[in-house]
């Protein structure tokens, strides 16, 4: 898992901003927490469009149709997608948090002077199999 350097002051409807998870060509995924009626809380990923392409109709069709699409996987190795909504203009989809280290962190790590240990490959190779 990265850092969460983001600033925790930006709020996306009930969603508060802990960090930055990661990001790509169209949207940052954060850390955040949810909040609700008497101190309900909750840790979720937060996908929010970057704020330069969050004007684009099209990009907003496709980040929904993503939205919309994850929504209806239900599989115990996939990522549950909670909502999609818009706060202040940007559009944002709140899934389930799953702590840890991303798979590419691990990668970026080694290479052909220090592959990833036997151990550790066969069980994520499990994991993706199972």
């Amino acid at each position: 898992m990265k850092d969460h350097d983001a600033t925790p002051t930006e709020i996306y409807g009930r969603y508060r901003i802990l960090g930055q998870l990661g990001q790509g060509g169209m949207a940052r995924v954060h850390i955040a927490e949810q909040s609700g009626i008497d101190g309900f809380s909750k840790i979720v990923a937060l996908k929010t469009v970057h704020p330069h392409l969050a004007k684009s109709a099209e990009l907003r069709r496709m980040f929904s149709t993503e939205a919309k699409l994850a929504a209806r996987l239900d599989h115990p190795h996939i990522v549950t997608v909670y909502e999609l909504g818009e706060a202040g203009g940007t559009y944002f989809m709140s899934m389930e948090y799953l702590p840890g280290e991303d798979l590419a962190a691990i990668l970026q790590r080694t290479g052909p002077r220090q592959p990833i240990p036997v151990g550790l490959a066969l069980w994520i190779a499990d994991r993706i199999a199972a």
